[in-house]
């Protein structure tokens, strides 16, 4: 029988492999893993300094903020039992850090102000770099400051040859820059920390957060295109890093470069997730998270939704605004909602770009009320500090609010022009729910010329879009402007029976991240290519085309179907062929719509797109009541009832059988 001895013996080299395999895991960034084994360790046996700060690490990383704080200060006082200042100084500004990101800023400081006591006596090392850092956060947003104490990180770092720190302390200075409306020395600064993040030179805590950085300056610039491309960066190099919590602080903005693009119900699900995420782990970012909530919710008509999201925000500190006015715009109430933009705007801690991102709303109010000399003054402040900026998204905000001004005050050839170059300044930023609603400015400055047609065309088109989109208040107001053209003739408008087809390739991120930008571009040609010619083949009529996806019209439900399960099916074999090909999601609806000039609207559209986006890649997903419009056989399998985002009622769908028995 083994002695008690024995047993102890196999139990401790079972724990020092486990804690080994921690430190493993650790080290290829599975974070999850690491955090359940350095756990399952420290039951075994308490960890020492060391271990405890990879285990926070990976507590910090899946989401675990209070917990990577505990961990950081059993580590910390294990430091200073050793008497080992320098790491117990670099563990307290750690957990400045931590309490930084909790909107904790007296917690923050005194953790810091430790660190500080602990290295004054110390040689300089790259723990004093790091100090600055925490000091150079902690001062937010006194930017001198915070530039004082970044630079001083950078010159610590570069002594030290501390490549994180200096990157970090680089990517910070630059913000500074930013703020202070000196755009081109300080995005020079943060490129090329990014730059150091990209190409894997970095650590994965310091390449996070000069990702965030990045995204966050551009942002902050209205620079849509840079801050998506920025994004889808970020998400990819999480999803390769197995990283599950600090996609979190991602995720508001990729929410927001959805909505822009106008995937709410997309970009509805990544700000609720971000919401959840972040409760625990950002305050601040939380914060924002609500506040996109709130703003995609406004574009989708869910007011009472998006009123609720914007408490919150306002809670958590963060100000709901333009989207709270809007909602008081909505509810019949515009002087209310010119008041609190007033309010807004005259804070004298809003920055430059944040008010250029609520002037275009107090323009809009104002000229609801008849204010041309507010709408003047707002629209030449807007101009005034868009002028350093090249990004086309902004400079499309200050063309469509001229075209506003210049609308009512009836200039309209000049509205016209502006007009027309900030759909083609969107639409270069692929923005498309902002060049949708210019559109429809379009269409009324035709209006106002007196160019039915021409009006209704814009007009036509915009709500195509707005439907499509789910975007509802929009698709109202366009409805009624549309209306309002001429009691529409049927030469203009007819109402017509179609089989509506919304296709799009699923998880097209991870697929770029996979083949890369060149290839990826090479596959969208060979993908648009391949549907087009089945939309030919079978008599469809290509209504959109939006990035990876279709919006085909087709005479009658068999053309439609036959013509999805030929996709699916060439997509299928090509797959076998050649080893891939991507995976396509397709949505049939017959319906009812009206027809202006090629632009299809009408409840049925937004159905037809809704379906569109609850499939599945390799599916064909059917509305019940376009089956009885098919005069072939065709097979379907799980039938189900389900909510789509802006219809009331539920809808019947059922999936396409096209697999050959």
């Amino acid at each position: 029988m083994p002695s008690a001895l024995s047993w102890n013996n196999a139990y401790m080299a079972d724990a020092a492999s486990i804690l080994e395999g921690a430190r493993e895991a650790a080290g290829r960034y599975s974070w999850s893993e690491a955090f359940e084994l350095f756990g399952t360790a420290d039951a075994a046996s308490p960890l020492g300094p060391d271990d405890l700060r990879k285990m926070s690490e990976s507590a910090w990383w899946i989401g675990k903020m209070r917990h990577c704080i505990a961990l950081r200060e059993r580590a910390y006082a294990a430091f200073v039992k050793e008497g080992n200042n320098r790491l117990a100084a670099l563990v307290a500004t750690e957990l400045a850090d931590c309490h930084h990101d909790l909107a904790e800023m007296s917690v923050s400081n005194a953790w810091a102000q430790r660190a500080s006591k602990l290295l004054g006596d110390e040689p300089e090392g790259p723990e004093h770099g790091w100090l600055e850092l925490a000091f150079a956060r902690n001062s937010f947003p006194d930017w001198p400051t915070v530039q004082g104490h970044s630079a001083l990180a950078g010159e610590i770092a570069a002594r030290h040859g501390d490549k994180d720190l200096f990157a970090l302390a680089l990517s910070v200075r630059g913000m500074t820059y930013v703020y202070q409306d000196e755009i081109d020395r300080g995005m020079e600064l943060v490129e090329e920390a990014t730059v150091g993040a990209v190409s894997g030179e970095l650590g994965p805590m310091a390449t996070g957060w000069i990702f965030c950085m990045m995204i966050s300056t551009t942002s902050h610039l209205a620079d849509w295109q840079r801050a998506g491309q920025w994004t889808e960066a970020a998400k990819r190099w999480c999803d390769r890093q197995a990283i599950n919590g600090f996609p979190g602080v991602c995720r508001v903005h990729r929410a927001e470069i959805m909505r822009l693009r106008g995937s709410f119900s997309e970009a509805e699900e990544e700000a609720r997730v971000a919401t959840d995420e972040l409760a625990s782990f950002n305050l601040v970012f939380a914060a924002l998270a609500f506040k996109e909530l709130g703003d995609i919710r406004l574009g989708m008509g869910e007011i009472d939704a998006a009123e609720d999201a914007y408490r919150q925000a306002n809670e958590m500190g963060v100000s709901p605004q333009p989207g709270l006015a809007m909602i008081q715009v909505l509810r019949g109430k515009p002087e209310a909602a010119a008041k609190a933009l007033a309010r807004t705007l005259a804070d004298q801690g809003l920055g430059p770009m944040d008010k250029a991102k609520i002037l275009p709303a107090q323009i809009d109010v104002s000229l609801s009320l008849g204010d041309l000399g507010t709408a003047r003054k707002a629209a030449g402040e807007l101009q005034e500090i868009a002028a350093p900026h090249t990004s086309p998204a902004l400079r499309a905000i200050v063309e469509v609010s001229n075209a506003a001004v210049q609308l009512a005050e009836d200039d309209l050839s000049a509205a016209e022009s502006s007009a027309k170059q900030a759909v083609r300044l969107y639409n270069e930023a692929d923005l498309t729910y902002d060049a949708a609603k210019t559109t429809l400015l379009l269409g009324r400055i035709y209006q106002a010329q007196d160019d039915t047609d021409a009006a209704q065309f814009e007009m036509s088109s915009a709500l195509s879009t707005f439907e499509r989109l789910g975007a509802i208040p929009d698709a109202d107001r366009a409805r009624a402007l549309l209306a309002s053209t001429t009691q529409i003739s049927a030469a203009s408008e007819t109402r017509v029976a179609k089989t509506f087809l919304f296709s799009d390739i699923v998880r097209s991120t991870n697929l770029l991240d996979a083949i890369g930008d060149d290839a990826w571009g090479d596959l969208l040609k060979w993908h648009d290519d391949k549907l087009r010619k089945l939309f030919a083949e079978h008599g469809g009529e290509e209504v959109a085309h939006t990035g990876d996806g279709f919006f085909v019209a087709f005479a009658n439900a068999d053309e439609a179907v036959a013509c999805a399960i030929d996709i699916q099916r060439s997509l299928a074999d090509h797959r076998r062929a050649h080893g891939f090909a991507p995976q396509v999601r397709l949505g049939l609806h017959a319906t009812e719509a009206a027809e202006v000039k090629g632009n299809y609207h009408g409840k049925g559209v937004h159905e037809a797109a809704r379906i569109g986006a609850i499939a599945e890649g390799g599916e064909i997903v059917v509305s019940v009541s376009t089956l009885d419009c098919f005069s072939a056989n065709v097979q379907t399998t799980d039938q189900r009832e389900v909510e789509l985002k802006g219809v009331i009622e539920p809808v019947s769908v059922a999936s396409v059988v096209w697999r050959d028995a």
